[in-house]
C-alpha cells in the first residue's frame, strides 16, 4: 500500500509542476494554447505512465549524450 502512495504523489508532483511550467511559458512567451492541452485525461496518464517516461527520457539521454 505504501508504494502505491509513494506512486501516485511522486506523479502528482510531476504533473503539478507540468502545470507551473505551462502556466510560466504561457505567460513569459504568449504560448496560449499550453494550458488548454492540458486536460484531465492527459493529467492521469502522466501521473500513472510516468515511470515509462523518466526511463524512455534517461535511455535516450545517455545515448546522446555519450553519442552510443
Amino acid at each position: 500500500m505504501n508504494f502505491i502512495l509513494t506512486y501516485i504523489t511522486i506523479g502528482v508532483i510531476l504533473a503539478w509542476l507540468a502545470e507551473i511550467l505551462a502556466n510560466y511559458l504561457e505567460r513569459h512567451l504568449k504560448r496560449y494554447d499550453l494550458t488548454n492541452d492540458l486536460t484531465w485525461g492527459i493529467r492521469a496518464m502522466g501521473i500513472l505512465l510516468w515511470p515509462i517516461c523518466l526511463i524512455v527520457f534517461l535511455v535516450n539521454y545517455i545515448k546522446t549524450r555519450f553519442e552510443l
